[in-house]
């Protein structure tokens, strides 16, 4: 489980670094993504092999659901959107991961940034894009995640 957050910039070769806590979580490789937002996701290796599996029914074409939801364009593009804009990273022994140039374009990444511990995840964002997001209203009760039936962990 990750904590904490490290405040970091873009180095000339498109590195950020994370430090030594997120390095040991990370291991030597990690999955990086496009979030639902203006910021990255990285994910340890077993983590996204996690999401990955819970993904793989919804797109089994041997299925009817599988069938229905590749007949469906909004899935599609989330499928084509959520696996174009990802990449396996190294985590080097310094706790650098390099950002790939096309996932760094996707959201303008660049200037002082910040990395956020989600739990099982980081997110990597803009500081700017950051605090303006904390400033505007979020509407979300935490206790709505209870008792909808699915508990693995």
């Amino acid at each position: 489980m990750f904590r904490g957050n490290v405040s970091t910039k873009l180095d000339s070769k498109g590195r950020i670094l994370l430090g030594a806590r997120f390095k040991d979580g990370l291991g030597t490789k990690a999955i990086i993504a496009k979030g639902n937002g203006p910021f990255l996701m990285v994910f340890p290796v077993e983590e996204f092999n996690k999401l990955e599996a819970r993904l793989q029914p919804l797109m089994d074409l041997s299925t009817d659901s599988g069938l229905r939801n590749f007949m469906t364009g909004k899935f599609q593009a989330y499928l084509t959107n959520f696996y174009s804009n990802q990449a396996e990273v190294d985590v080097d022994d310094q706790a650098r991961i390099s950002i790939p140039k096309f996932i760094r374009d996707e959201i303008d990444l660049n200037g002082d940034l910040i990395v956020l511990s989600a739990g099982k995840y980081l997110q990597i964002w803009k500081k700017k894009a950051y605090y303006q997001r904390q400033t505007d209203e979020i509407d979300f009760d935490p206790s709505e995640l209870f008792g909808r039936g699915d508990t693995r962990e």
